[in-house]
């Protein structure tokens, strides 16, 4: 990789929120493909009572929504190693390794505000 020889320790760090991004994101994917299969499977009706499976099913979308949350916080904690490494290395220019930085600085800000400016959902 080019970026290896900016800051080897920065990139690993970078890949390592890489990881992280991923593995949360493939989580948080599958709890929504289960809901799916649990609100369509004939066995699932067998097998529960109707308010069990609600609540089993709001119980998993209620877990989706801070798991897509952790997703953007990893994404833009990696991307802005990603961003900063040319930059640092001047293998683009400079306005596009800032533009990049800025708009995921902003994005760092927003799974945090989201988590305590809002209230907590009812399912009617």
């Amino acid at each position: 990789m080019i970026l290896r020889e900016v800051d080897r320790s920065r990139v690993l760090l970078a890949l390592l929120w890489r990881m992280a991004e991923a593995l949360v994101g493939s989580v948080t994917v599958l709890l929504g493909v289960l809901v799916v299969l649990l609100v369509h499977s004939e066995a699932a009706r067998a097998a529960f009572t109707a308010e069990e499976l609600s609540s089993l099913v709001e119980v998993l979308v209620t877990a989706r929504e801070p798991g897509f949350d952790l997703t953007i916080f990893f994404l833009s904690l990696d991307t802005l190693m990603y961003c900063r490494l040319p930059y640092r290395s001047r293998l683009v220019p400079r306005v596009l390794s800032v533009l990049g930085t800025g708009s995921f600085a902003i994005m760092l800000v927003g799974p945090p505000s989201a988590c305590c400016c809002t209230s907590t959902r009812t399912w009617s």
